[in-house]
């Protein structure tokens, strides 16, 4: 095996490795009923003001970010943008299956701390897989390029204006959603710099 095929190998396996990091960390999150992740929220809130379900809101949402990211930076797109978008239920599914609501506010902080460094882990596996980014992921490159600051700044920016907007219509916000927001850019930030680059 050639050390292109082995690379390309590297980048699969690293992507879905990510897609299941990060479906299970968003299920840890939310599981212990403290709140969502800010996007979350927000799409909590466009389901309930339209009348659609959340899942069909959550998958327009998404489109409309990879077109934005299509138009403004078509590089960020890629094959793992749709295994993000459409594999990420799975391990969602099963690990609100598996895993009960914990009995005590702590247990439930713990588990959100947990699947917030699971989120972190698993997108910034993603990224680095280099076969396209997540949809949000892809959205707040995009948006970091336009404003020039790095990631994790972007990420706060993005998060910090679906979180207020979340507030503002009175949507699902809790102690879980303020850790989300304030632990998952820096945690992805940190673990990006202990991920090595694939080589081309």
């Amino acid at each position: 095996m050639n050390l292109e095929t082995k690379n390309r190998m590297r980048k699969w396996i690293r992507t879905l490795v990510g897609v299941l990091f990060l479906g299970v960390g968003v299920a840890l999150a939310t599981i212990p009923g403290m709140g969502t992740d800010p996007l979350a929220g927000f799409d909590e809130v466009l389901s309930k003001m339209s009348g659609i379900t959340l899942g069909r809101v959550t998958s327009l949402v998404e489109l409309l970010m990879i077109v934005f990211c299509l138009f403004l930076n078509r590089s960020s797109i890629g094959i793992g943008t749709l295994l993000s978008m459409f594999l990420v239920q799975f391990p969602i599914d099963l690990t609100a299956l598996l895993v009960k609501r914990p009995d005590s506010m702590v247990l439930g902080l713990i588990m959100i701390v947990i699947g917030t460094a699971l989120i972190a882990i698993g997108a910034e596996l993603i990224v680095s897989g280099k076969l396209g980014m997540g949809p949000y992921e892809a959205f707040i490159y995009t948006i970091g390029k336009l404003i020039n600051k790095k990631f994790s700044t972007a990420k706060y920016v993005c998060d910090g204006t679906f979180l207020i907007l979340t507030i503002l219509f009175r949507g699902n916000v809790g102690i879980g959603t303020i850790i989300i927001f304030l632990l998952c850019p820096k945690l992805m930030e940190i673990f990006g710099k202990f991920i090595p680059e694939i080589e081309e």
